[in-house]
């Protein structure tokens, strides 16, 4: 009967992690929406809460102005696993 509990309680969990495959789609989808700059999921990482762009000089400019908006709405969406800068 307790195992049964813990089970369901473990789906529970399971259910609530994040994986890094949804974190960079909702990075991605918030840039666009941002700035009309659509950036490849292969160009994006993340270390130490920090989101890095592989991307040309142009582009990152643009991401850069709109750097703050864009941070903002990544904490809203995701809360602790959103990053805290982009570089």
């Amino acid at each position: 009967m307790e195992i049964q509990k813990l089970s369901t309680l473990l789906k529970k969990w399971r259910g609530l992690a994040v994986s890094n495959e949804t974190i960079k789609k909702e990075i991605i989808n918030t840039i666009f929406k941002k700035t009309g700059v659509l950036v490849g999921a292969e160009r994006i990482s993340i270390k130490n809460n920090t989101l890095f762009i592989e991307e040309g000089p142009s582009v990152k400019s643009v991401i850069f102005i709109h750097k703050q908006p864009i941070l903002e709405e990544l904490k809203e969406r995701l809360n602790k696993k959103a990053p805290t800068d982009i570089r």
